[in-house]
């Protein structure tokens, strides 16, 4: 499970509040989910949230590879190159 938290938040508000919605489960408790696969797409997509705030988000998303096709190395360098990781 991945809590991702973006904003002016208090970092101890959050962690108690995930300790308090979440902090009792047990692994015994956790099954895996079912993945359904999504209907080929056959337009384009777009959603557009406009908020005054002082950054901006872009995100671009398209059909892509297998996470075993072995070109996905690749790509995760191309990731990095482009601003999502950091290369050093």
């Amino acid at each position: 499970m991945v809590f991702t938290v973006v904003g002016d938040v208090d970092q101890s508000q959050v962690l108690l509040a995930v300790k308090k919605g979440f902090g009792d489960l047990k692994k015994e408790s956790l099954s895996t989910p079912s993945i359904s696969q999504e209907p080929p797409l056959q337009t384009k997509r777009r959603a557009e949230i406009v908020k005054t705030k002082e950054q901006a988000h872009f995100v671009l998303g398209f059909l892509g590879i297998s996470y075993h096709h072995p070109d996905r190395y690749a790509l995760t360098v191309l990731d990095a190159a482009s601003g999502q990781g950091e290369i050093i």
